[in-house]
């Protein structure tokens, strides 16, 4: 059969696809990458993606801008390292479960000049590597992954909060940072957009309402697992961070649900107005008892109040995660979600998305949470 076109893709995600056999990978790999030899973006996640078939993409696929290997088992530092000497246009790089690569696979890539994210997530790198970032790409890295690093240091995580000022996406799940590097961050990094800090556990909210007073930009912040973190540094995030859209709290154990109330413009006629319902409810049970006839006026009803979310504080927060937080109450959640009418998901305790209700009633009673 002859063939009467030439391919051109540009673009190709087979993050979820397994071949059978290594053999029947490699074959069908190397087949498109002969004939797509113009190809800007690739991601795979297939483990038995092997430095034969990066160094095929390698010789044939020069132009090259993205590629993502997370969770490919396969690749060895020799590889990675071959794949940025070969592939000097690459601007994305993601190598987020590539374990078993060392701090010498990082520099091609970044000695390209044209870097402006990289995975290293679960990566065997060392405070090397991030020097080298800091000395290459310290004024065009934005977005960086360095999560569950185990190798890097407090010095090599300080070096990048204190020189890449570029950066807007900033992961260091449980990294070795201190509040040395919050205060770094607040002081040199004021375009974050994205900052995870879970599982940090020697921050403390002094620390953390020192840092979101400055990084007004922040969409996205996970400081989950952080025992030492209270409601103030809830508070203090949810009133600085007012672009803020997702907020990951999970593990927080002495979070309650004070800081979020504020998310309702004004809890306290709220809390009046359902007094007020309570009360009614009561009263109508009471008469429906008696048969007595009863009139209620006007100004009984002046507490009623149809709350509405607040346009200062926290108003563009979208998810909202409290996994695993003793201390919060689902009533509060239930009654915010509501409020918000739809522009807000809360994930309780057990990981479940919180279901909206203004009241809760049973027989006629009004069950009313506790500010």
């Amino acid at each position: 059969m002859v063939q009467r076109y030439t391919p051109n893709i540009l673009s190709l995600d087979i993050s979820h696809l397994t071949f059978h056999n290594t053999e029947l990978g490699t074959a069908c790999l190397k087949a498109f990458f002969l004939t797509n030899q113009n190809i800007q973006k690739f991601s795979t996640s297939w483990k038995e993606m092997s430095d034969e078939i990066l160094d095929f993409i390698g010789q044939h696929a020069k132009e090259l801008r993205d590629i993502s290997l997370i969770d490919c088992l396969a690749p060895t530092t020799i590889g990675i390292s071959k794949l940025g000497q070969q592939c000097k246009k690459l601007e994305k790089v993601d190598l987020k479960g590539v374990c078993f690569i060392s701090d010498i696979a990082v520099l091609p890539l970044v000695s390209n000049g044209h870097l402006t994210k990289l995975s290293l997530a679960e990566c065997e790198i060392t405070d090397l590597a991030l020097k080298l970032i800091v000395r290459c790409m310290k004024d065009k890295i934005k977005d960086l992954d360095l999560s569950w690093c185990e190798e890097i240091t407090i010095d090599g995580i300080n070096a990048v909060a204190t020189s890449c000022s570029s950066l807007r996406r900033l992961a260091l799940h449980q990294c070795p940072a201190t509040e040395m590097t919050l205060a770094l961050l607040s002081e040199n990094c004021l375009l974050l957009q994205s900052l995870s800090l879970s599982s940090i556990k020697s921050i403390s909210d002094s620390a953390v309402i020192s840092m979101v007073a400055q990084l007004h930009l922040l969409e996205e912040l996970d400081i989950s697992w952080n025992p030492a973190l209270t409601d103030a540094s809830v508070s203090a995030a949810l009133t600085s961070c007012v672009q803020l859209k997702t907020f990951c709290l999970s593990g927080i154990k002495q979070l309650s649900s004070k800081p979020f109330l504020p998310i309702i413009s004004d809890v306290k006629k709220w809390r009046r107005c359902q007094a007020l319902l309570r009360l009614k409810l009561q009263e109508r049970k009471v008469l429906e008892d008696s048969d007595e006839p009863h009139c209620s006026s006007d100004e009984e009803f002046e507490d009623l109040y149809l709350p509405h979310r607040s346009t200062s504080y926290a108003p563009n927060l979208r998810r909202l995660n409290v996994e695993y937080c003793d201390k919060v109450n689902d009533t509060h959640l239930a009654e915010i979600t509501a409020v918000c009418r739809g522009t807000l998901k809360i994930v309780d305790y057990y990981g479940q998305e919180i279901e909206p209700g203004w009241i809760a009633c049973r027989k006629g009673r009004v069950f009313m949470a506790v500010a």
